[in-house]
């Protein structure tokens, strides 16, 4: 379990993970270990897109842009970790 202590990020970190994990066919129980780490309210998969929107990923609480949804669920994500807008 998270500590009150951590850093607010962790959460994002751990949202960001799951979206890939669960795209790459992790099983349930590596997803269901990161549920605690998961951020209480929504946050943006990359802060820089907050005035472009984004498809929710309501499990994770991570906003993640539509084109770089669109690339993980192809399987043909940019190099490296990038993506076209």
């Amino acid at each position: 379990m998270p500590s009150g202590q951590e850093k607010p990020r962790a959460g994002l970190a751990a949202g960001r993970l799951a979206v890939f994990l669960q795209f790459l066919g992790a099983t349930n129980r590596v997803l269901d270990s990161l549920d605690p780490y998961v951020p209480r309210s929504a946050c943006y998969f990359d802060s820089r897109d907050r005035t472009k929107g984004g498809a929710s990923v309501s499990r994770w609480s991570v906003i993640v842009p539509k084109a770089l949804l669109r690339q993980i669920k192809s399987g043909k994500t940019a190099e490296p970790w990038t993506y076209a807008s």
